[in-house]
């Protein structure tokens, strides 16, 4: 598109489940949380949060993530 989204959906790290976590060392935890507190704050200065952030008054809260499996299943959860 001529003006595509503007947001880190495509950086976003790892998530891990429980057990997973579990298994990780305190460095790679440590490393992890980092991760993901640079992609929170890369998510929120991106041009789709502050556009967000005007439409609602108070919110920089955006969540974009490519729709895996069926469409129809994707479309149900985002319109839930």
């Amino acid at each position: 598109p001529e003006n595509p989204i503007d947001f880190p959906f495509d950086t976003r790290p790892q998530k891990y489940d429980k057990e997973a976590w579990s298994k990780l060392s305190p460095l790679e935890k440590k490393n992890e949380k980092a991760l993901w507190q640079k992609w929170g704050a890369d998510a929120s200065n991106s041009a789709l949060a502050k556009e967000w952030e005007k439409i609602t008054g108070d919110s920089k809260i955006v969540d974009i993530r490519p729709i895996e499996g069926d469409p129809a299943q994707g479309f149900v959860e985002v319109f839930k």
